[in-house]
């Protein structure tokens, strides 16, 4: 569990390292490692379990109720086993049910996307790659317009009466 754990810290600081440094599209053995990855925490939480019961033992309780002592006079191997057999056909169902919500949300797809009125699917794809270039290039930006040193590379929208300031720039408050 503990080398598990330091093998998802190692894979996070070279997934952070390639990133910083601009390359972890290019490091396909890295990303095949992460799409697999996903299984440890699993290993790691069920090897965990097992190593802290097995580390008990002879002791259920420690010092007070060793694991030969502590099992039930009153419950016999029947009840066990329904038990045992209820709690697998819960688990099947619920497995069952995941099975089918997850098939039809594959059959169903992705929801369609519609762009506001005027937007062109060029200008989306070319501001996207221009983000990637651009840290601070946003996305709202309007073309061909100047951002404002203020922040505000609004002029005014439609909603604005004429002459009034836009609500991205500050009023003048004289009293």
């Amino acid at each position: 569990m503990v080398g598990l754990g330091m093998l998802f810290i190692l894979l996070t600081g070279a997934g952070l390292w390639y990133h910083w440094r601009g390359t972890l599209v290019e490091q396909r053995w890295l990303l095949w490692i992460f799409v697999f990855a996903v299984l440890g925490p699993y290993a790691a939480n069920q090897l965990g379990w097992v190593t802290a019961e097995v580390g008990r033992q002879p002791w259920t309780v420690q010092g007070l109720l060793r694991t030969d002592q502590s099992f039930s006079t009153n419950l016999g191997a029947g009840e066990v086993l329904a038990s045992l057999v209820g709690f697998g056909v819960i688990y099947l169902l619920l497995f069952l049910v995941w099975v089918l919500v997850l098939n039809d949300k594959i059959q169903h797809g992705p929801e369609p996307v519609t762009l506001p009125a005027g937007t062109r699917r060029e200008d989306l794809v070319e501001a996207a790659s221009r983000r990637v270039r651009e840290e601070r290039f946003s996305m709202t930006e309007s073309r061909g317009r100047e951002a404002k040193p203020g922040g505000g590379d609004r002029e005014g929208s439609e909603d604005d009466e004429p002459g009034e300031a836009s609500s991205d720039e500050p009023r003048d408050r004289e009293g």
